[in-house]
C-alpha cells in the first residue's frame, strides 16, 4: 500500500469516527471500521498507527472522552453515569478511571468547574 493510499484510508476512518453519533460507539470497532474501508482489522491498525502515531483504540478512547467532556460543558444537570453511557461506557467506574487518567481530573471535578451552556431537565431551581 502506497503512502497516499494509507493516508486516504486513515482519513476515511477518522471521518467515520468523527461524524458518528455518541450512540454509534457501541458498534465502532476496529473490525467494523475495517469492513467499512475494505481492509483487515490488522492492516487497519498497522496503517493507522503508522500514519497517526497513535493506535486506533487510543483514538477511539480519546474521541469518547472528548464527547463526554462536551456533554459536561453543554448540560448542567448531566450525571457522570449518563455521560459515560452516552459514549458507550458500560461501567461508570471504568469511565471515571479513564477520564481521570486522560484529563487529570475526575469527571465530577471537571463537570463542577467547566462552564455550562444549558440544563437537561425543565425543573426550575431556587
Amino acid at each position: 500500500m502506497r503512502k497516499n493510499e494509507r493516508t486516504e484510508l486513515v482519513q476515511k476512518v477518522i471521518n467515520i469516527i468523527l461524524t458518528g453519533k455518541n450512540e454509534d460507539f457501541s458498534f465502532i470497532t476496529a473490525g467494523w471500521l475495517a469492513r467499512k474501508v475494505n481492509t483487515s482489522p490488522a492492516n487497519l491498525a498497522r496503517v493507522f498507527k503508522r500514519e497517526t502515531g497513535r493506535t486506533l483504540q487510543r483514538f477511539l478512547i480519546s474521541e469518547k472522552l472528548y464527547r463526554s467532556a462536551v456533554l459536561f460543558s453543554e448540560y448542567r444537570d448531566i450525571k457522570v453515569g449518563e455521560a459515560a453511557a452516552a459514549v458507550d461506557y458500560r461501567s461508570t467506574s471504568h469511565f471515571i478511571s479513564v477520564f481521570k487518567k486522560n484529563y487529570g481530573a475526575s469527571p465530577n471535578m471537571y463537570h463542577r468547574y467547566v462552564p455550562r451552556k444549558r440544563t437537561i431537565s425543565k425543573k426550575k431551581r431556587k
